[in-house]
């Protein structure tokens, strides 16, 4: 093809005529469309030769979309910035710009992400549940915009979804501890008007009907997402006269509380109380003695969040709501030993 002149930009017609394609496969490709895999291939490396850039001002205006994808989560935790950074690399990947807000569990916060996102025009929208005013997301699906939810339900919604397997993990978990003879083991929860906190819950209390343990209230604790949850749960909890042998944290957050209570009373871990805690950190297995945890993949989570939202944006899937449970893996470590 004829050589552009310097500053010149290349168009999706020098594009076409240097991969030996047509305009129109071009075109599927740079809105996400499937084409053939040897088409992918000349395409994008005409475009990686002609530095080929869309303007998507103009598409923007000829589409009536923006390009643009809102992301909101509770608050930027190391799952929730694991989750952040693959949605940011798929979504760059096929061209959407991800605009991130974050609700912190306030209905406030979330109003005021929801107005800014419909205000800008946001083809899509990928955020953790949050028991919300239904009102807000029921416009962006009366536009045709995508949702998709994770980490936590949002109650009444008929959306595409992305969940843990939270109960099963948590019930295998405490499984174990009653295999190494704990008995008494205390628990502290997340917000329990999250869904997750509740799944969490329910797999608790499911584990010790397994092994024939009858509950007890005075053993769990009702915290939220925060340090604060763990440590001032794990005081209450190994202050009474029969104190837990175990202790089992909802999230690394509410861990971390909890082992700088374990600290300050001056408990050893596991000779004095078992640890266990739901998400694993890379602090986790140097930490002495290292943790066992529940360890959940913020990638993947990530990686599903975003085959369904570009799904829906390509029209590859136009069906009913789908929702995805993703596996958890017990990492056994050093704080949890057997009793007598």
């Amino acid at each position: 093809m004829e050589k552009k002149r310097t500053g010149e930009r290349a168009t999706i017609k020098d594009v076409a005529a240097d991969a030996g394609v047509s305009i129109g496969t071009v075109s599927r490709y740079i809105n996400g469309l499937n084409i053939r895999k040897d088409n992918r291939a000349a395409v994008e490396e005409s475009i990686r030769k002609l530095q080929y850039r869309t303007d998507h001002f103009a598409r923007s205006m000829k589409t009536g979309k923006s390009q643009s994808i809102g992301l909101i989560i509770s608050g930027y935790d190391e799952f929730n910035m694991g989750v952040l950074s693959t949605l940011a690399r798929k979504f760059q990947e096929t061209g959407y710009a991800l605009t991130t807000y974050h609700h912190e569990g306030q209905l406030d916060l979330f109003d005021k992400a929801m107005e800014q996102l419909l205000e800008r025009n946001f083809d899509a929208l990928a955020m953790s549940g949050l028991n919300c005013r239904r009102g807000r997301l029921e416009q962006l699906l009366d536009q045709g915009k995508p949702v998709v939810v994770f980490n936590n339900e949002v109650p009444g919604m008929d959306i595409d979804r992305v969940f843990a397997k939270d109960f099963e993990a948590v019930r295998s978990a405490v499984g174990h501890l009653l295999a190494m003879n704990h008995r008494r083991i205390g628990f502290i929860t997340g917000n329990l008007q999250d869904s997750t906190a509740v799944n969490r819950y329910n797999g608790y209390r499911q584990a010790l009907k397994d092994g024939g343990i009858a509950e007890n209230s005075s053993l769990v604790f009702e915290g939220t997402w925060n340090t604060r949850a763990g440590y001032f749960g794990a005081k209450n909890l190994l202050s009474q006269s029969k104190a837990p042998t175990a202790l089992f944290a909802s999230n690394y957050l509410i861990a971390i509380g909890m082992l700088r209570a374990l600290e300050e009373m001056g408990r050893r871990i596991p000779e004095d109380v078992s640890v266990i805690s739901f998400d694993d950190t890379p602090f986790f297995p140097i930490f002495r003695p290292s943790i066992t945890a529940i360890a959940q993949s913020a990638e993947e989570m990530g990686q599903n969040v975003a085959s369904l939202l570009l799904d829906r944006l390509s029209g590859a899937y136009s069906g009913a709501a789908r929702e995805l449970r993703l596996d958890c893996r017990l990492i056994l470590r050093d704080s949890v030993r057997v009793l007598p």
